[in-house]
């Protein structure tokens, strides 16, 4: 799960959006929607979706679709 957060933050990188070292996942995707709208759209639900399955119950079919999400997840 942890994994596939950091493959979208990589990838936000590349393009000069980086997380600052004490925002969290929700304060990080709203930044980029502010900042991006168009990513904002795509990366708000993943970031729910990651603290869901991070921090609260999720099974296997839910932590697959976020691995899906984050592999396609493009900037």
């Amino acid at each position: 799960v942890a994994a596939a957060w950091l493959r979208v933050q990589g990838r936000l990188e590349t393009i000069g959006i980086r997380r600052e070292a004490a925002e969290c996942p929700s304060r990080f995707a709203d930044r980029v929607a502010r900042l991006r709208p168009d990513l904002g759209e795509r990366l708000l639900p993943l970031a729910e979706r990651y603290l869901r399955l991070r921090y609260g119950k999720g099974d296997a079919d839910q932590v697959r679709a976020l691995i899906r999400q984050s592999r396609k997840f493009n900037v």
